[in-house]
C-alpha cells in the first residue's frame, strides 16, 4: 500500500526490493526511547549494538532547546567571555557575541553560525557546538559547574569554570 501499482511498474525491481526490505525491516525493529526507526551497529571489536535512527531535522527535540539562536539573558553576564574545560577534555570560551569558541567542530574562531550559544526560557544555556550538535547546559548555584547533555542523544555534559 505504499506504492500504487502504476508507479511500481516505473521502478526497477532492484529498487522495489530495497524499498520492501527497508519497510520489512522497520516494521520488525523494536523501537528505542520512542523511536520508530534503529539500527544495528557492527563496532571492531565484533560486538553488535541497536541504535536509534538521528536524522537531521528529526528526532527528540528537548522542550528547552531552539533550532535557532536565541539572545543571552541578563542574568547570565557572568557567562560571557569566561573561559571552562569541557568534559575534562579541553577548554572552550563564552564569547560575550554570543560566539562559542573550542577546538574542534569547526569552532576554532568567530563568526561560525554553528558554534554559538545562547540561553532560553528556563535558564538553560544552549550551546550550538558545531557537528556535535545542540547543548543544554544547567549553572549551578555558585556558577563555577554546568550540567547537562547532547540534545540528540542525551550524553552527559559537564563543564568546569577556569
Amino acid at each position: 500500500d505504499v506504492l500504487t501499482m502504476a508507479a511500481a511498474q516505473r521502478l526497477p525491481t532492484a529498487l522495489l526490493l530495497r524499498v520492501a526490505i527497508v519497510l520489512l525491516a522497520s516494521s520488525q525493529a523494536a523501537p528505542q526511547r520512542g523511536s520508530d526507526c534503529t539500527a544495528k551497529a557492527t563496532w571492531p571489536d565484533g560486538r553488535d549494538e541497536d541504535r536509534e535512527c538521528i536524522v537531521d531535522g528529526e528526532g527528540k527535540r528537548s522542550p528547552g532547546a531552539s533550532t535557532s539562536d536565541g539572545t543571552i539573558g541578563k542574568s547570565f553576564a557572568w557567562l560571557k567571555d569566561t573561559r571552562w574545560n569541557w568534559n575534562n577534555w579541553r577548554d572552550v570560551v563564552f564569547r560575550a557575541d554570543g560566539s562559542f569558541l573550542a577546538p574542534a567542530e569547526n569552532c576554532e574562531r568567530e563568526g561560525n553560525p554553528a558554534c554559538r550559544w545562547y540561553t532560553n526560557e528556563n535558564d538553560d544555556v544552549v550551546v550550538k557546538f558545531g557537528g556535535a550538535g545542540v547543548h543544554i547546559l544547567t549553572p549551578d548555584a555558585e556558577k563555577r559547574q554546568l550540567t547537562g547533555f547532547r540534545d540528540s542523544d542525551g550524553d552527559a555534559v559537564t563543564a568546569t569554570r577556569k
